[in-house]
């Protein structure tokens, strides 16, 4: 129960949700949004959908490699969910139809990319195999109730404007970037709380220091003074 019942995946699971919502959005009614344009036809609509998941596809390899090589999670995260909440105002606005498709590429690019961000940055940050597996499949199962919400949040009664589903997609946009930064800025904490307590250890003689055997050490498991979170 460790793995579920900790402060990370709770944190992460409420930051997965909102943006796991905007993806699904994107997913199950990218066609019914261009078509809310009003300026094409069926096939038309069909074929500008392919540039949206073109871009989005190079953005996810591109700033997936970019936080493995920098290891900076929360920046490319917090990154995504701006562009999701950008695309989503930009919809939500009375703006021309052109503006409003650039919207749907920005919103495609963060919520696609942001989701294996998401994955990958719980998964680094709880130690051990039981808790670490535990702890994601909770986050993608109690999170991907998104797509329940994403199917039943755009009306057609609302025509080109679904105030409704853009409007719970920046709503759960709002919860999520404050989440994300919390995790972030209680990651960093911890961080510096172990360097410090390590800074105290190495000052004292070697008989008084805090010996961990390896049991303890894989009991502790992201718990323990070594063990260092990525951000």
């Amino acid at each position: 129960m460790s793995g579920i019942w900790n402060w990370q995946t709770i944190t992460a699971t409420l930051f997965y949700i909102s943006i796991v919502t905007p993806l699904y959005s994107v997913g199950l009614t990218l066609p019914t949004l261009i078509n809310g344009f009003g300026k094409f036809s069926r096939p038309e609509v069909q074929l500008l959908t392919v540039p949206v998941y073109v871009v989005a596809c190079v953005w996810v390899l591109v700033s997936s490699i970019l936080a493995d090589k920098m290891q900076k999670r929360c920046l490319f995260l917090i990154i995504d969910q701006v562009l999701c909440v950008i695309g989503f105002i930009i919809n939500i606005s009375p703006a021309p139809y052109q503006a409003k498709y650039f919207g749907l590429f920005l919103v495609a690019m963060g919520a696609y990319a942001a989701l294996p961000t998401v994955v990958a940055w719980l998964s680094v940050n709880l130690r051990g195999q039981t808790k670490r597996a535990v702890g994601v499949s909770f986050e993608i199962g109690i999170g991907n109730f998104g797509g329940l919400i994403a199917s039943n949040i755009y009306r057609n009664a609302q025509g080109g404007r679904y105030f409704t589903g853009h409007g719970v997609n920046l709503g759960l946009l709002g919860m999520g970037i404050p989440m994300a930064l919390f995790y972030a800025w209680r990651l960093n904490k911890k961080n510096k709380e172990r360097e410090e307590w390590t800074r105290q250890q190495m000052a004292l003689p070697d008989h008084e220091r805090k010996v961990f055997t390896i049991e303890e050490l894989h009991n502790l498991g992201d718990e323990a003074p070594e063990f260092r979170y990525t951000i």
